[in-house]
């Protein structure tokens, strides 16, 4: 990404499979799937991937999910 111009945020990987990206609640996946209570529910990888995406940047430091 660097070579072809595009910038990196570097995301702090701490929790984003276990943080609900609908309520924010933290839970542990049982087995692959994650179930939240809110009703949330997918695989907890898909999980992670959200909450990295949407993971705020602060001055050029990632903040946890």
């Amino acid at each position: 990404a660097n070579l072809a111009g595009i910038k990196v945020e570097y995301v702090n990987p701490a929790y984003t499979s276990q943080t609900c990206p609908k309520c924010s609640e933290r839970n542990k996946a049982q087995d692959r799937k994650y179930k939240c209570k809110c009703g949330f529910e997918t695989h907890r990888d898909k999980v992670g991937a959200m909450n990295i995406r949407y993971a705020p940047v602060v001055g050029g430091n990632s903040q946890s999910a």
